[in-house]
């Protein structure tokens, strides 16, 4: 467990990707990642703070927990202000729906940020990716596309999700 926020850390989350992989390549069912960055958490760190800081991963870290008990789906910080939410099982549709109501769960629970150019409150920027695995192919392939959508959000203008297209 990750000691700040208490979901999964990255060597656990590692672990579960692979389990769920496997068993989705067995049963030929699709995988979903979002890939979650907090939007300007340098500029919030200089202007509050390392503690708030800290403050915000854990409240972040809450309602991705939240969602995630609502569902079978994984959340995991995998360091720094990023997090991975693996969701088994999930069609591209439900995972882009998915990923719209985490982000929008963010932004309304109205985070103080005066110092983001984004917004006045905490937001997050949201790469997604699904994939039917194959046995015996690496599940970083599925990784690297949600941190590709991830970068092409933040080039978007931030507080959004992106997703590779179809």
């Amino acid at each position: 467990m990750d000691g700040l926020t208490g979901l999964l850390n990255r060597r656990a989350f590692e672990t579960r990707l692979h389990e769920v992989w496997e068993a989705a390549a067995t049963t030929g069912g699709e995988v979903g990642l979002l890939f979650i960055d907090v939007d300007e958490f340098k500029a919030f760190n200089d202007f509050y703070g390392h503690q708030a800081g800290d403050e915000v991963l854990r409240q972040v870290a809450r309602l991705l927990d939240a969602h995630t008990r609502a569902t079978a789906d994984i959340a995991a910080r995998y360091g720094g202000e990023e997090f991975l939410v693996l969701m088994p099982g999930c069609s591209r549709h439900a995972a882009l729906e998915r990923a719209e109501r985490l982000r929008a769960g963010i932004e309304a629970a109205c985070m103080e940020h005066a110092a983001s150019p984004v917004q006045g409150c905490v937001t997050v920027s949201i790469g997604l990716a699904t994939q039917h695995p194959a046995s015996g192919v690496d599940p970083a392939a599925l990784v690297r596309a949600a941190d590709e959508a991830l970068y092409a959000a933040k080039a978007a203008g931030r507080n959004r999700v992106m997703m590779p297209s179809a």
